[in-house]
């Protein structure tokens, strides 16, 4: 019973650490993605600003105004669609980064939960139902724009509950 307990302890702390270590992972490549988009709005702001400093000669034709425009527009359109795969790639990143800490906290706390539970196998079969759906569950975090509002109950409400109706029986 001892070794289950211990083995059960040990695969838990390294699941949470495998959590933390993505974790870190993410974050990392969140901020060199967070870096990209500092250097993208630089670089649109340095070629905004030439290409409004260097605008056609008023004896310019219609074809080499409409030319220099086009590329204008073109280069611009490029600049500002690496801008977004920036932006885009840093939520995501922030996005996993959270969601893997969420999953890592979860695990960490979980003995503690199931300790102070005692021998109330309801209360620790609430617990572990609660940590398997928050570790494997899609989680919102903000980050990304497709998230949806889940209509999900509280679910620590439920465990009161039923730890309350117990103790009435």
């Amino acid at each position: 019973s001892s070794v289950e307990s211990a083995a059960a302890k040990a695969g838990v702390s390294h699941h949470s650490t495998l959590f933390s270590n993505e974790s870190e992972k993410h974050r990392k490549q969140a901020n060199g993605w967070l870096i990209a988009t500092g250097v993208m709005l630089v670089i649109i702001v340095i070629l905004a600003s030439y290409f409004m400093n260097n605008l056609p000669n008023a004896d310019s034709t219609a074809t080499q105004i409409i030319q220099y425009s086009i590329a204008k527009i073109v280069i611009l359109s490029a600049v500002f669609y690496a801008l977004s795969v920036c932006v885009r790639n840093y939520r995501a990143h922030n996005h996993n980064k959270t969601i893997n800490k969420h999953r890592q906290n979860a695990l960490s706390t979980f003995e503690t939960f199931v300790n102070a539970s005692g021998a109330d196998e309801q209360t620790k079969n609430a617990v572990l139902l609660e940590a398997t759906h928050t570790i494997f569950s899609n989680q919102q975090t903000g980050f990304l724009s497709s998230e949806k509002d889940s209509d999900s109950s509280n679910k620590v409400i439920e465990i009161i509950k039923g730890v309350a109706g117990q103790n009435n029986s």
